[in-house]
């Protein structure tokens, strides 16, 4: 028996750690890198020639919504043809648990106009073999997967379970019916959520219900949201994602909400997202260095852990907007005109990083990466 279950031999290794990138051969032995340097081929089970191609470590997508996708895509195309290899789901306050039987068509109803992800896809693509947080995550465990998949505890189910889908649009909870939440949160940690996500922009949300109404998430107390940070900070694990501000909510506001979070939790907070569009001329424009300013002066606080998502769709859409370069039809290759690929540099260089906890749902498809 060889040394190494797999070497892989030739490739250029860019190894995440920002050193410079650097041809060698890698040694797996018991499903981890085991050696990187010099190896010949007899000293693996399996070979893989890499030469001419790059060798990196997968890429963990923090934003996605294939909470439903998954069950019948395990590759969460385009993802897992990208270099993706572990996907966060339950993003915004969208998840599918806990959620009653009765109740289910109207939880798929919801990722259906903000996320384009049509009811009867979900209908036909989803086991439901679930209610509880719990059951969900056993339900992925079970599912074959071409990545690795964890999820957070989205709000919305959580205020449909105790408050009921009217209730929940029409008031603010009580302190019990927080405290319900609070336990349903605390049991979905315990089973492995990663932390608990909300949409929370309020009445004035730019992303709506199938309905035109606000999420559910949009209309979380303050008290609610505290109320979670609280569980995080008596379990010491978790992290919160926060989407919206609200088209009539000054952005310090929402900065601060979201401050406040990661104060309470002593867990860092998510949010959603420094991004920048550009004008006619192709000059950046948008609150992305204020928000960077914000992000620098928490990081600068003993107290506090708020990290960002940068928006890839306002950088593209920069760039198509710019003298035809990589537009729809191709383009005319020429310089893409005035479009500051400075300032998209610094915005992606400047958002902070974040990595997820909890329980990760495996990859399970034969030949996976």
């Amino acid at each position: 028996m060889a040394e190494f279950e797999t070497v892989i031999i030739g490739g250029t290794i860019i190894d995440g750690l920002r050193t410079p990138r650097f041809t060698a051969d890698i040694g797996i032995k018991g499903g981890r890198v085991a050696y990187i340097g010099r190896l010949q081929p007899h000293e693996g089970d399996e070979v893989i020639d890499a030469s001419g191609l790059i060798v990196a470590p997968g890429f963990v997508d923090v934003h996605t919504h294939y909470d439903g996708q998954i069950f019948w895509d395990p590759y969460c195309t385009m993802s897992g043809w990208h270099g993706i290899t572990s996907v966060v789901v339950g993003n915004c306050g969208f998840s599918f648990a806990p959620v009653r039987p009765e109740m289910r068509d109207r939880a798929m109803l919801m990722l259906s106009r903000t996320e384009a992800i049509e009811l009867e896809a979900l209908q036909a693509g989803m086991p439901w073999d679930w209610v509880t947080f719990p059951e969900y995550l056993d339900s992925l465990d079970r599912q074959a997967k071409g990545v690795n998949v964890t999820s957070y505890c989205g709000v919305s189910p959580l205020m449909m379970w105790v408050m009921g889908l009217e209730a929940g649009k029409g008031r603010t909870a009580t302190d019990d019916e927080i405290e319900q939440m609070c336990v349903l949160l605390d049991e979905a940690l315990e089973a492995g959520a990663c932390g608990w996500s909300a949409q929370w922009a309020g009445n004035d949300s730019g992303q709506r219900d199938y309905d035109g109404t606000s999420m559910l998430s949009d209309l979380m107390s303050v008290e609610q949201a505290h109320g979670f940070s609280e569980v995080l900070a008596r379990r010491r694990t978790g992290l919160t994602q926060i989407n919206g501000h609200g088209a009539n909510r000054p952005f310090t506001e929402t900065w601060a909400r979201h401050e406040k979070l990661a104060e309470i939790s002593g867990r860092p907070v998510l949010h959603n997202v420094v991004e920048f569009f550009t004008d006619q001329q192709g000059n950046a424009v948008g609150n992305y260095r204020e928000t960077i300013e914000w992000l620098n002066a928490c990081k600068r606080s003993s107290s506090v852990s708020t990290l960002a998502m940068v928006s890839a769709k306002s950088l593209s859409s920069g760039v198509n907007q710019s003298d035809g370069w990589l537009s729809r039809g191709g383009g005319t290759g020429t310089d893409a005109g005035s479009f500051s690929w400075t300032s998209a540099r610094k915005a992606l260089n400047q958002a902070a990083r974040s990595t997820v906890c909890g329980r990760s749902s495996a990859v399970g498809v034969p030949g996976s990466l």
